[in-house]
C-alpha cells in the first residue's frame, strides 16, 4: 500500500507540472514566459528598455502608462500625425528621430531662432506656417520666381535683396550721389525729378508696356512690383502697384547700357488695367 501511495504522488506531481507548462508558467521562481513577446503588455521589456505604443517599462515589465499624452515620447502620435518638438511619428508612436537637424520640419529651431525655407519657429520647433503667401517676406517665391515689392527670390525664399548703393531704391553712395539718371532723396536713390516712366490715370492698377529699344535697363521703384522681358529690339515691361492708389512719382527708370536715362520714347503698345481687371482706355503712360 505504501508503494502505491508513492506512485500516486509522483503522478500527481507530474500532472501538476504539465498543467503549469500548459498555462505558460514554470515552477522556477525567476523563469521567463516563452510565449510572451518582449514589448507586449505584461511581458518583459525590449532589449533597449522600451515597450510597444502606450506601454512603459517598469521593473522590467511592460505595463500600460498611467497617463500617456499623445505627442509625448513613447506615447501615440497626435491626431494630425505629429509629435512634440524633437520627436517624430513612427508606426503610430512618438519617438526620438535617429538624427533631427535643427531648422528642418518638426525639428528644433536653429541657434538663431530661424528655420529652413517655408518653415517658422514656434515653441522652438520648426513647423509649416498656418498661412504663408508666396511672394511675401520669408515665404516661398511666386510661381514665376518673383517676390513682392523690393524682395528678391533667393533659394526659393523671398528675402530682402542686396541693395547696391547708388542704384534705384537703394541707399545713396558715401558722397550722397547716385547712378546716372538718379538722384539722392532722403538718403535713397530715386529717379531724377521729372524723369522716368509715369502713369497719370488714377484708375490704373497694373500695366503691360512695350518699347522698341535695344540694351535698355529697367529699375522699378518701390511703388510697384514688376518684371521685364526682351526679344530682339523689343522691351516688354509689366508692373502692378503695391498699394491701391496711383504712385506720386515714376514707376520705373529706363537707362541705356552706359547708364544714361532714356527719355522721350513713345511706347509701341500700352495696356493698363483697373482694380477689377478691366482695361483702362486712356492710362496716361509716358516716359519723361
Amino acid at each position: 500500500m505504501k508503494n502505491t501511495k508513492n506512485i500516486e504522488n509522483v503522478f500527481k506531481g507530474l500532472l501538476f507540472g504539465l498543467a503549469l507548462m500548459a498555462l505558460g508558467c514554470s515552477s522556477g521562481s525567476g523563469s521567463k514566459n516563452p510565449a510572451c513577446t518582449p514589448g507586449n503588455e505584461n511581458c518583459e521589456c525590449k532589449v533597449d528598455g522600451t515597450c510597444d505604443t502606450g506601454l512603459e517599462c517598469k521593473a522590467g515589465k511592460c505595463v500600460k502608462t498611467a497617463s500617456c499624452t499623445p505627442g509625448k515620447q513613447d506615447c501615440e502620435c497626435k491626431a494630425d500625425g505629429t509629435c512634440d518638438t524633437g520627436l517624430e511619428c513612427k508606426a503610430g508612436k512618438c519617438v526620438k528621430p535617429a538624427s533631427c537637424t535643427p531648422g528642418k520640419q518638426d525639428c528644433e529651431c536653429k541657434a538663431d531662432g530661424t528655420c529652413d525655407t517655408g518653415l517658422e519657429c514656434k515653441a522652438n520647433k520648426c513647423v509649416k506656417p498656418a498661412s504663408c503667401t508666396p511672394g511675401k517676406q520669408d515665404c516661398e517665391c511666386k510661381a514665376d520666381g518673383s517676390c513682392d515689392g523690393t524682395l528678391e527670390c533667393k533659394d526659393d525664399k523671398c528675402q530682402q535683396k542686396t541693395c547696391d548703393p547708388g542704384t534705384m531704391g537703394c541707399p545713396c553712395k558715401a558722397d550722397n550721389s547716385c547712378d546716372a539718371g538718379l538722384e539722392c532723396k532722403n538718403g535713397t536713390c530715386a529717379a531724377s525729378e521729372g524723369s522716368g516712366l509715369f502713369v497719370t490715370n488714377a484708375d490704373v492698377r497694373a500695366c503691360d508696356v512695350v518699347f522698341s529699344v535695344k540694351g535698355a535697363k529697367v529699375a522699378f521703384t518701390n511703388a510697384v512690383t514688376g518684371v521685364t522681358a526682351t526679344k530682339g529690339e523689343k522691351l516688354a515691361i509689366s508692373f502692378t502697384f503695391n498699394a491701391d492708389e496711383l504712385p506720386a512719382g515714376p514707376v520705373a527708370s529706363l537707362t541705356d547700357a552706359q547708364g544714361t536715362p532714356l527719355t522721350g520714347l513713345t511706347p509701341d503698345t500700352v495696356k493698363c488695367y483697373d482694380r477689377a481687371g478691366k482695361i483702362v482706355a486712356k492710362p496716361g503712360v509716358t516716359l519723361k
